[in-house]
């Protein structure tokens, strides 16, 4: 066996190293494996227990019955409204963020989904985070679908703040599996911020994005918050959303997750009867 002949590709011919610094080049060639919707889990790898079977067309997907190639979720029908399950992965206990795409094509994000703020954040590729590297940020550049607006604000938290310009663009939530989903959320022309300045909120390896989900009363002047946008967008099965939220202990313990559902709860994560109150605000 010689230098040349070591290495073996899968078309049965000897793959050649290059001869300078030892890299290898090899010509690689994208296939698509699945047509059904596959999970979307923490770490984006795809289950032993997913199908195989040919990929839907580009045409079959620009028509509504494929699914994205990126989120490997059902591309919504017009009109269609859905339920999404979307799993929560836990913080150390401190905090719960799940995996959102955003733009055309869909980058991938994590999100803190927050009941205590409206207006939704988005972490922009620019920002110094002051010497962190970001493992993902959001660039209105390369989406398609992106539109940038003069109007800007500054939030603070309890924990920092940001400021930044709005920008309309799609979202995506839901991590479309098969038994708790109907399909993805596809929220066309959300407008949110987009954080050009932050101090002590990101920290370039725990989220990108902060969703408010309070009261529209609340929203900067013109913004609908995601919640009321997919609601006038009638994408929502039902007009309700719910968290699961357990601790690490449990998790370990019993191999219980939290999650967030949007259109629907899950009745199966209590006992008895639920009670509904008037909310005036």
């Amino acid at each position: 066996m010689t230098e040349e002949t070591r290495y073996i590709g899968s078309d049965g011919k000897p793959i050649n190293l290059a001869q300078t610094t030892g890299h290898l080049k090899l010509d690689l060639t994208k296939v698509k494996k699945f047509a059904e919707p596959q999970p979307i889990e923490a770490l984006d790898v795809q289950l032993e227990s997913c199908t195989p079977s040919p990929i839907a067309s580009h045409s079959q997907a620009e028509s509504g019955s494929g699914i994205d190639e990126i989120t490997h979720c059902p591309i919504n029908k017009p009109g269609e409204k859905v339920q999404a399950h979307i799993i929560q992965n836990n913080l150390e206990d401190n905090a719960y963020v799940s995996d959102m795409y955003v733009g055309n094509p869909p980058q991938l994000v994590r999100a803190l989904f927050d009941t205590g703020s409206t207006n939704t954040w988005v972490l922009s590729h620019t920002v110094d985070l002051g010497g962190a590297s970001k493992e993902r940020a959001y660039n209105n550049l390369t989406s398609t679908s992106a539109t940038y607006t003069p109007q800007k604000a500054q939030i603070f938290f309890g924990s920092g703040n940001l400021a930044g310009h709005f920008i309309t663009d799609d979202i995506r939530l839901g991590s479309c599996e098969g038994a708790k989903s109907s399909g993805q959320i596809h929220i066309k022309n959300q407008k949110f911020g987009n954080v050009e300045k932050q101090h002590t909120i990101f920290t370039g390896s725990n989220f990108e994005a902060i969703v408010g989900l309070a009261y529209p009363a609340l929203a900067e002047r013109g913004v609908t918050p995601v919640f009321d946008e997919m609601i006038q967008q009638h994408l929502l099965q039902s007009n309700v959303f719910s968290f699961y939220l357990t601790g690490l202990e449990d998790e370990r313990k019993f191999g219980i997750k939290s999650d967030l559902t949007f259109g629907y709860y899950d009745k199966t994560k209590f006992d008895g009867d639920i009670h509904w109150n008037d909310i005036l605000f």
